[in-house]
């Protein structure tokens, strides 16, 4: 139908990276306009020393966004996603890091991501 099924924005990082390089890539990103903005945000912020904690500048592939609309759910299209930005990463020999909520972290897991470190967010105020 030409509409969109779901949505992934994977960031490669194929060089050592400077802290003020890391600190300007751990901005929030550019949101497409589905997307709750706020909370996106406050992710972002939550997350971001742990990212430069695990990943710092180290060359790697990271998975920054993936979305799939509701109707949608369930019938692939996210593996796919998954899939193909960690095989472009293995032939780039690079490893691939992400931060994932407890709903998307089964998809995660099957595809051999492994958790590193918790870090609790309230969701509560972004609805």
């Amino acid at each position: 139908t030409g509409g969109m099924v779901a949505a992934a924005r994977w960031h490669v990082y194929a060089r050592e990276r400077s802290e003020a390089e890391v600190d300007e890539a751990a901005r929030a990103p550019e949101l497409v306009p589905e997307v709750n903005a706020e909370f996106v945000r406050a992710h972002t912020e939550s997350v971001a020393a742990v990212r430069k904690e695990v990943m710092g500048g180290k060359p790697h592939y990271l998975l920054g966004q993936l979305a799939t609309f509701p109707m949608h759910e369930r019938r692939g299209a996210a593996s796919l996603l998954v899939r193909h930005g960690c095989e472009l990463a293995d032939k780039a020999g690079l490893p691939c890091f992400l931060e994932a909520s407890y709903q998307g972290r089964p998809l995660y897991e099957r595809h051999g991501f492994e958790t590193v470190k918790e870090v609790p967010f309230d969701c509560t105020p972004f609805g």
